[in-house]
């Protein structure tokens, strides 16, 4: 089994010792992806429409780098920081992913920077190379 560490471009590269994605066969799996642009400035400050926004915006990037649209996204864990951010949380994330609908788990948690409302881990199926 071959596993690839990827950097996607246009995605603020990790902040620690790991990798946006890993590939191995057919499966993708995302790390927690934040409102973090490329060039690791901070997307949204204060809005958690505009951060989930742009996490999912990542998630897409990287899904189409390896061949593969949002709908290929079979499950997301979402950490919000706020329960009360949920509802907006929920719209965003349906305004990019459309009518699909992966599996999804949220847990409220406190993040690694307080200026974070939302990170997002995902799978997603890929075709085999």
């Amino acid at each position: 089994m071959t596993i690839e560490s990827l950097q996607t471009p246009g995605v603020a590269r990790p902040l620690g010792h790991l990798a946006n994605a890993v590939r191995t066969g057919g499966r993708l799996y995302l790390a927690g992806l934040v409102a973090l642009d490329a060039n690791g400035v901070l997307v949204g400050k204060a809005s958690i429409r505009d951060q989930t926004i742009h996490v999912c915006r990542s998630i897409e990037r990287i899904c189409e780098q390896q061949g593969a649209t949002l709908a290929a996204v079979t499950r997301c864990l979402v950490y919000l920081t706020d329960r009360a951010n949920y509802p907006e949380f929920d719209a965003a994330f349906a305004e990019v992913f459309g009518e699909h609908r992966p599996a999804r788990a949220t847990v409220i948690a406190e993040l690694v920077n307080p200026d974070f409302l939302v990170e997002i881990v995902a799978d997603v199926e890929l075709q085999e190379r």
